[in-house]
């Protein structure tokens, strides 16, 4: 599993501004994880293979790693936050910026779990904007796109 964001001397810092050689920690369950950066790939953490932390949970593509590092980039202030974990509602927005959570959506969802994820937000005072990455704008079936726009 890849994450984008690790602590290093209490601070959390991004794998696209960190260096080899230091010990990082997973921010949600503070184990140590390795950088990992190539030519391939976008630089990200990875925990060991026998690690049962949530932010495992996921498989991120590049496209959606990339995708959130440009939104990072485009929004970033001070009180924006990358892959933060909200304990309460048991969700990691992809980014989090003035009690509005930015999810850019690459794989499928479904509408219950749609649904859930807005309405998570919803009971925390959070609104949520999602941007929808290359699989939804190549086979645009407006069906699938009013499952989105219902819930704005």
């Amino acid at each position: 599993m890849k994450i984008l964001t690790a602590i290093y001397n209490n601070q959390l810092v991004l794998a696209i501004n960190s260096s080899k050689n230091k010990k990082y920690l997973c921010p949600i369950c503070k184990s140590v994880v390795i950088l990992k950066r190539g030519t391939e790939k976008i630089s990200h953490f990875a925990h060991s293979k026998n690690n049962d932390c949530p932010n495992l949970g996921e498989h991120e593509t590049d496209e959606h790693l990339t995708g959130k590092i440009n939104l990072f980039k485009f929004i970033n202030n001070n009180s924006t936050k990358i892959e933060c974990f909200i304990t309460k509602i048991n969700q990691k927005p992809d980014l989090i910026n003035n009690k509005i959570a930015f999810e850019f959506q690459c794989s499928p969802i479904t509408k219950k779990r749609l649904l859930e994820r807005i309405n998570g937000y919803k009971s925390l005072g959070i609104h949520s904007l999602w941007i929808l990455g290359q699989n939804y704008r190549k086979n645009l079936v407006v069906k699938t796109l009013l499952n989105f726009l219902l819930f704005f």
